[in-house]
């Protein structure tokens, strides 16, 4: 039994990193674009944090921030896929839905509502635009992921896993 589900989460572990390569890609992609639009709302923040004389501009400023940004939400992808995978493999079986791509869907939601509504309510301090635009992009983005995963998942488990005479118990 431990080697069945110690290889699930092996599986889910795998099929995590992949998909969180590739999710983490999207959501630096998304994030880059999410920050362009909201340039308005996100300069005078940048204003306020830049102590008197210091050297840097506000434009430059900025452009740290696209592209800091986008490489942490990329960063945070893969660590996500990663510990998130494990978690996929391991609950497998619980997960509502009778098809992997539906059970990838539900889980997608999951995160979404655990990572985007919830702890995303810090993002209210940056106003109510961003925190709506926030849920969009997290919305999508972990649909996305629900689907990358459960498509991994179901390439990398193996037709068969070892039956439980073989297991440890």
């Amino acid at each position: 039994m431990v080697v069945v589900w110690l290889g699930r989460v092996t599986v889910g572990i795998k099929a995590g990193v992949v998909a969180g390569v590739v999710y983490g890609v999207i959501g630096a992609v998304a994030n880059y674009f999410k920050l362009l639009w909201l340039r308005e709302l996100i300069l005078p923040l940048i204003v306020a944090a830049i102590p008197a004389g210091y050297e840097i501009g506000v434009e430059e400023a900025f452009a740290l921030v696209l592209i800091s940004g986008s490489f942490f939400v990329f960063l945070v992808g893969v660590a996500m896929g990663l510990i998130v995978g494990g978690i996929y493999g391991w609950g497998y079986e619980r997960i509502p839905g009778g098809t992997s791509l539906f059970k990838g869907l539900v889980f997608g939601v999951v995160i979404w509502i655990v990572l985007d509504v919830v702890l995303g309510f810090a993002n209210l301090s940056y106003g109510f635009v961003f925190y709506v635009v926030s849920l969009v992009v997290g919305l999508v983005s972990s649909l996305i992921f629900g689907v990358l995963i459960s498509i991994f998942y179901n390439k990398y488990m193996p037709k068969q896993l070892p039956s439980d005479q073989m297991s440890i118990s």
